[in-house]
C-alpha cells in the first residue's frame, strides 16, 4: 500500500510539471 501512495505522489509531481510546461 505504501508503494501505491508513493506512485501517486510521483504522478502528481509529474502532472504539475506537465502543467508548468
Amino acid at each position: 500500500m505504501k508503494s501505491s501512495s508513493r506512485c501517486q505522489e510521483l504522478r502528481k509531481l509529474l502532472y504539475h510539471l506537465y502543467i508548468e510546461l
